[in-house]
């Protein structure tokens, strides 16, 4: 068992003083290139031995992106009809041409970036159901009404 004297000064607390001066040291290092390749070897060997601990990172970010983004276009509810089951909401292009807007970016996650980052006014959102009945709206001009029941609890039907 290793014993610090009084006289030995306390490390932590020499840490601590010089805290904003390691900070500043190691950013400075981090811009090097020496810094930068040795990362990059890094971070390729890593993402290799460990793929399953890489996806489901990558996952967690997205939904978490995706649920900042939902509650940036107003919260978790389809805006025709109400329903507030997550997963079956999805982001709708208004104007049509989400196809098209999506061969921009690279990735899914990159989209939903850019909806935060561009404050887009052009998508919204909307269950499947209406999604594609706003697709069919707009296609053959039928128009349908949608009501959203919600499920009851414990499995019972709900009364109509």
């Amino acid at each position: 068992m290793v014993r610090i004297h009084a006289s030995e000064p306390n490390i932590k607390a020499i840490k601590m003083e010089n805290i904003e001066r390691i900070r500043e040291r190691q950013k400075i290092y981090r811009q090097t290139e020496k810094y930068k390749s040795w990362n990059r070897l890094y971070m390729r060997k890593y993402r290799s031995e460990h793929p399953n601990e890489i996806q489901k990172y990558e996952l967690h970010q997205q939904r978490k992106l995706r649920r900042k983004v939902f509650d940036f276009l107003g919260g978790i509810k389809c805006r025709r009809c109400g329903c507030t089951i997550y997963e079956a909401l999805e982001i709708h292009h208004i104007h049509g041409n989400g196809r098209k807007d999506m061969k921009k970016y690279s990735n899914y996650y990159q989209f939903l970036r850019s909806i935060l980052k561009n404050k887009r006014t052009d998508v919204e959102i909307l269950c499947k159901v209406c999604n594609n009945a706003d697709i069919i709206e707009k296609k053959f001009g039928i128009h349908y009404k949608i009501k959203y029941v919600p499920p009851s609890p414990k499995g019972l039907a709900p009364a109509l």
